[in-house]
């Protein structure tokens, strides 16, 4: 039965979550296991009348009060057979994150009690909540922007402390306050336009020339603005990690300066030349509009030691080379193994290649050099590099730039949401620059109301105005459950 609550589950939003937008909902909003306590969370249009039932409350005792309250109360367990006391925070009206009735039950985070809380609230018609369902009722709401809802998902997905600061700050001080105006002075432009049309017969002037390209400069000064406050919080949103591995003396420290184009440094025909990792940023554009980092790293070499584990000296500058490598080779997103064309593979390097890794590539160095006999890789597919002549090196690069920009989905879901504001907004300076040189050359108001309507719709999908079931279904399936 736990694993039926699990918190991370992978079901993708289904069409009728938008046609049941008002059930009652609920998820575990805490890490599933033990731990002192856990909470619940829940939220729908009817949902102070079915918690004064499933509870056994005073009528109207949720609804007496305009402002959230907490309440002491007592829920008997089933398999515990017992009363257990809990406290019940209850938002009564739009205050609420969701901008429903909610409420956050509290109480001792025992996954038994927690379960048969869940199936207490499900019995009385209060149904499991869809993976990121909260968040997107708060959007659908008004409550948060699609940026807003993209920091959710940094929230979750952060891997450091200042990237869990950026999102902070980015759900701190969403867009759509200044969007909404935006969106509402183009509206009152566009009926203004739209009049003048109406009665152009009759000579009535509704909004003058000089009056249209100054109000439709303005608001292509706001969504620049927008536009550029987006893209400089996205900086953190894909920072990949990309690190070089492999044997001594094979190339890596060469093929690092490659790809980050820098002065050849930590180069040596003798092996252990890099004592340490080095780090660079590469910096790509995807596909999305989205400024990528790539953190390349290159590792000091895995040395074969034949010693016993007893025998090493862990203080010695190898050994903490080697354990910096390893630390770096687990932590990152891809690995690039790199080998030696012009040698046989060595027992660790054909132990590597038997393990499958789907985030690992490889790459064979020094192809100038007569390929050693023998080299062979089955099902691998390796890239061939050499890095005195920059041979393959471009080509690396595209492969690495496709594989980013098709993880930007799985890896970083909020990436892609703040992708999808940026694409937006760029296609609402692009409708209304079209309308402000429609206008400038008096070309027809026909043709810059047209333009106007494009631009008005393109903000709604940041603000929350326009959406399509499948743009929302792609972004809050990367929720899990209870956020």
């Amino acid at each position: 039965m736990y694993e039926r609550f699990s918190q991370c589950a992978t079901s993708e939003i289904e069409p009728e979550m938008f046609d049941d937008l008002d059930d009652s909902i609920v998820a575990i909003a805490t890490p599933p296991g033990s731990a002192p306590r856990a909470i619940i969370r829940v939220s729908g249009r009817s949902l102070a009348t079915k918690l004064t039932r499933i509870f056994n409350l005073p009528s109207g005792l949720l609804t007496s009060h305009k402002r959230p309250r907490i309440h002491l109360l007592q829920l008997w367990i089933d398999g515990v057979d017992r009363n257990i006391g809990l406290e019940l925070a209850f938002w009564p009206n739009q205050r609420s994150y969701t901008r429903q009735p909610m409420a956050e039950i509290h109480c001792i985070g025992s996954p038994p009690i927690v379960q048969s809380i869940l199936r207490t609230l499900n019995g009385a018609g209060i149904r499991l909540a869809r993976p990121g369902e909260f968040t997107l009722r708060a959007f659908l709401a008004g409550r948060i922007d699609l940026a807003q809802a993209g920091a959710v998902l940094g929230v979750i997905d952060a891997q450091s402390t200042s990237e869990m600061n950026v999102a902070l700050r980015q759900m701190a001080g969403g867009l759509a306050g200044g969007l909404h105006q935006t969106q509402e002075d183009l509206l009152n432009l566009l009926a203004d336009v739209e009049a003048g049309l109406d009665f152009v017969e009759e000579d009535i002037e509704f909004v003058s020339d000089e009056q249209l390209a100054a109000r439709l400069h303005q608001a292509l000064s706001d969504v620049g603005g927008c536009t550029r406050q987006l893209k400089n919080r996205d900086s953190f949103q894909a920072d990949f990690r990309v690190v070089i591995f492999g044997s001594p003396n094979v190339g890596k420290s060469s093929l690092f300066n490659r790809l980050v184009d820098a002065e050849s440094s930590n180069v040596d025909a003798a092996a252990g030349t890099t004592r340490d990792f080095n780090i660079r940023e590469l910096k790509l554009e995807s596909a999305e509009h989205l400024l990528v980092n790539i953190c390349m790293i290159d590792t000091a070499g895995v040395d074969q030691v034949e010693s016993s584990e007893s025998e090493l000296n862990f203080d010695s500058i190898e050994s903490r080379a080697q354990q910096q490598s390893a630390q770096q080779i687990q932590d990152s997103h891809l690995r690039l193994f790199c080998l030696d064309g012009s040698r046989e593979l060595n027992a660790w390097e054909e132990g590597v290649l038997g393990v499958r890794d789907p985030r690992r590539l490889i790459v064979v160095n020094k192809i100038d050099l007569p390929l050693a006999r023998g080299l062979e890789f089955n099902a691998h597919q390796p890239h061939w590099v050499c890095c005195l002549s920059n041979q393959g090196i471009d080509k690396l690069k595209r492969h690495l730039a496709t594989i980013i920009s098709e993880d930007i989905d799985s890896l970083q879901g909020h990436a892609f949401i703040n992708s999808q504001c940026v694409s937006s907004l760029i296609e609402a300076r692009v409708a209304l620059n079209r309308a402000f040189t429609a206008a400038s050359a008096n070309s027809g108001h026909e043709i810059v109301a047209a333009e106007i309507r494009e631009a008005v719709d393109a903000i709604g999908v940041v603000t929350g105005a326009v959406y399509t079931e499948d743009l929302l279904g792609r972004i809050f399936n990367r929720f899990c459950i209870g956020k």
